[in-house]
């Protein structure tokens, strides 16, 4: 069972929350970053100081500026036919989250026009504290930059934050930042590829861990 005491759940967009794009599964198959096996076998470089940068979020957000509206409006039409859809308990645990008094963020390999679009057609951009692409911070998981940064923005030591995902990558970022990880099967990963990467959890899919929150912090409001 989850353990209560996480004040920031840090969860992945694609396969996690929401189903993927036959774009996004390409992609996974053919960044070889994405891997288990490369990621372990260079593992030092993802290893970064805590306070290798002073620069907060909102800096980085206001150097990226506005997404190009060329391609923001291209996804846009190829979203009409490949929309994602929040997968089966996304919505009812991050409600549950929120009622509980836990900060919820969003950490995303995802283009960030492409994130803000498909968040905002789930209505669900409300239920996060924080919303972070690692395009902004140019550093792409497994590197722990993105998260490690989201845990200081909203005041949390990486012992009390969570993050969510549903490759054995997300794993990996996890561990990399000192933080504690959860895997969900029925995404990108097979299962047992993410029972490989050792999380803290690990659940079939996200409905489960949704019920597995439930039980455990549902009765605490």
């Amino acid at each position: 069972m989850i353990d209560e005491r996480y004040g920031l759940f840090i969860f992945d967009w694609d396969g996690t929350l929401s189903t993927s794009t036959t774009l996004v599964r390409l992609s996974s198959i053919f960044k070889t970053r994405y891997r288990l096996d490369e990621i372990l076998k260079h593992k030092d470089r993802y290893s970064i100081p805590s306070e290798s940068d002073a620069k907060g979020i909102s800096d980085y957000i206001r150097e990226y500026g506005e997404a190009s509206m060329f391609y923001s409006n291209l996804y846009g039409i190829y979203s009409i036919f490949t929309r994602p859809r929040l997968r089966e308990g996304s919505k009812e645990m991050l409600e549950l989250l929120k009622a509980n008094g836990k900060k919820i963020a969003l950490f995303s390999d995802s283009k960030y026009y492409r994130l803000m679009r498909e968040i905002t057609h789930a209505k669900v951009e409300n239920e996060f504290n924080l919303i972070l692409s690692s395009e902004l911070v140019h550093a792409y998981k497994p590197s722990p930059k993105g998260i490690m940064l989201m845990a200081k923005e909203l005041g949390f030591k990486v012992g009390e934050c969570l993050y969510v995902g549903d490759m054995a990558s997300d794993v990996m970022t996890a561990k990399f930042a000192g933080m504690d990880s959860c895997a969900v099967g029925g995404g990108l990963d097979p299962y047992n590829e993410l029972k490989e990467a050792n999380p803290t959890y690990l659940f079939k899919n996200t409905f489960e861990l949704y019920k597995d929150l439930e039980k455990a912090i549902g009765s605490n409001p």
